[in-house]
This record gives C-alpha cells, structure tokens and sequence, in this order.
C-alpha cells in the first residue's frame, strides 16, 4: 500500500522552524474547534431567544381562550339565575303631591353645598284676595229649652279645622322673600346626603296656628340621606307668623313648602 501523502497545514508551515512548545502553535491549532463550538452555542441561545415570545403568545392566546369561555358560561348561569330569583318589579311610585289646593304655593328654596346664600321669588300673597274663601268657621250654637223668657244658653264652639285658604293669610316676618332667606341661610346640606350624591327636594308639610306658631310639620315627600331631617328641623325652627284670619277670626291654615337640595 501508498503511503498516504502528508499535506502540511499553514500552521505547520508556519511554524516550521519556530518553538511550537511556546503556546502559540497550540492556540492556533484549536481555533477551529473554538470557533465551531462558539457558532453552535450563539446559534442555539438566538434560537431559543426567538422561540420564547412565540411560545408566550400560543401560551396567553389560549388561556385568553379559556377565559372567553368561562366568561360566556358565567354569564349564561347569572342570567338564567336571575330570571329565576329576580323578585316581581316593585310598584311605581306614588306621583307628588298636588299642590292645586294649597293656594298659598312657594318655590322650593335651593339648598346647595357651597356658601353662597340661595335665594328665588315667591309667588304675591296678594293674589289669594282673589280666591273664594274656604268654609267658613261654625257659628255660635244656641240651644234653647224651650218657650221660657231669658234662658238662652250660648255655647262657643271651638274651631279644629286646618284651612288651606283663608281671607287673610297667614304671613312670614317680612314676607315670603324673608322666609326664602330664612330657610337658605340657616339649612345645611347633610354630611351623609353630600358623600352619596343625594340630591332633590323635599317638600315638607305645616300648618300656622291662630297664634302664628308652626307645628305638625311632617314630610309628604322625602329623598333621604339626612335631608327630610333637616329640612323638618329648618320648619321646626321658624319663628312666629302673623296669624291668618277667616270672618275676622284667627285660624289654623296649612301650608306645603318645596326645600330642594342641589350638590354643586
């Protein structure tokens, strides 16, 4: 057999005549493993780089998947549950009261949750001039035992009725646009009405008596949230009246006064 022929590499060639044992040579005749391993480790670490983002979105594309359809059959379950248990719808609320025979009306003072004093013009009392008085109050009764001379016995009746118009109204010291005054200077919106965003007006129902003083204040329609309470409490706190009178005669006269609570 040939002898097989012995090609010389640059290295060796190079290196013919020179010391090999000095470190040079022997880094020079690694480099191509060096190099080779270097590219496959590169190689393999950009692969694996690039295959993490896609399989991040097959991951998150199928729970997003998962998520769609438990979402649907929770959804499904709520409204088949909800038509099962879902209580009757409760009745409308009753409308507000007509204000149609209370003669004497009044704008709803403004209660706002700034400083600023809140103010608005109230109907001419001088109007209810105009308008048919209501029953007139019973006369004395006289009772008679019969046919003697002198022996009439008077009895005075006392009058109970609650006149929601009379000849002469009953009047506010300095009249309705006092009274607006009043009512916004000294009511305060309720801490608990303000941090609920409870807005709206109550209207609150009293009636004056013969000596001018107002009491039975009652509301005929609240919105809550501290409101109703306050605005009896304002009422409560007004001062005396100037009495209305029918024939002459003081009487007890209601009146329903609108307060509206505004968040600005």
């Amino acid at each position: 057999m040939k002898n097989k022929e012995h090609i010389e590499s640059f290295d060796e060639i190079v290196f013919e005549k020179r010391n090999k044992d000095y470190g040079a040579y022997f880094l020079r005749s690694i480099y191509k493993k060096h190099m080779t391993f270097a590219v496959t480790v590169s190689s393999l670490a950009l692969l694996l780089f690039m295959s993490v983002p896609l399989v991040k979105a097959y991951y998150d594309q199928g729970n997003a998947r998962n998520k769609v359809r438990e979402t649907s059959v929770v959804s499904k379950l709520e409204k088949i549950r909800k038509n099962e248990d879902a209580p009757p719808p409760p009745p409308p609320p009753p409308p507000p009261p007509e204000a149609v025979e209370q003669k004497a009306a009044f704008k709803a003072p403004i209660v706002t949750t700034d400083t600023t004093e809140a103010t608005s013009d109230l109907p001419d009392q001088d109007d209810l001039s105009k308008t048919a008085p209501a029953a007139l109050p019973p006369k004395d009764v006289v009772i008679d035992d019969g046919p003697k001379e002198d022996t009439k016995v008077i009895q005075q009746v006392e009058d109970v009725t609650e006149y929601v118009s009379v000849e002469e109204m009953p009047e506010f010291p300095g009249g309705e646009a006092e009274l607006q005054k009043y009512i916004a200077s000294n009511i305060k919106y309720p801490q608990i009405a303000k941090e609920s965003g409870i807005q709206g007006t109550v209207y609150v129902k009293f009636v004056v008596n013969e000596q001018g003083v107002v009491y039975k204040a009652d509301i005929l329609r609240g919105i809550g949230g501290g409101c109703d309470e306050e605005a009896i409490r304002i009422i409560k706190s007004l001062p005396k009246w100037t009495s209305g009178k029918q024939n002459g005669k003081a009487v007890k006269v209601t009146f329903t006064v609108p307060i509206r609570f505004i968040l600005q």
